[in-house]
């Protein structure tokens, strides 16, 4: 019995999310960019820990709007990740890095600058 709770257990970690996991998010991200709506993109982004990073991420998108050419996920871990996405303006191509983590089955985009208020250090995607 203890054996098959341990096989078990192991056969319990997730397996890594793909680009066709994370495609329908980078979609919606690049939207909300392109919208311009604070609200909307805060929403998506799902990270109450940093209030003003949906501002941040306006702000740091200026020159759009976008079109996504391509996504590409590398693991972290079991829960965390970085997806790139392509970006393409009609000036330039840019990549956005941005940190994710699955919780229970919802994105929380880690913030793009590390938070003063708490002290705590995060990684910081690049625009």
């Amino acid at each position: 019995m203890l054996a098959l709770l341990t096989m078990l257990a192991a056969g319990c970690s997730r397996t890594p999310l793909t680009e066709r996991d994370v495609g329908p998010f980078a979609k919606k991200y690049v939207a909300a960019i392109n919208s311009g709506d604070v609200g909307a993109l805060a929403a998506l982004l799902n990270n109450k820990v940093s209030p003003s990073d949906a501002a941040d991420r306006l702000g740091d998108a200026a020159g759009g709007p976008w079109t996504l050419t391509d996504t590409t996920v590398s693991t972290l871990n079991p829960s965390n990740f970085n997806a790139t996405l392509q970006v393409q303006s009609a000036q330039e191509s840019r990549k956005w890095v941005l940190g994710l983590s699955d919780v229970d089955g919802q994105f929380v985009v880690m913030p793009l600058y590390p938070s003063t208020s708490s002290g705590a250090s995060t990684v910081s995607p690049s625009p």
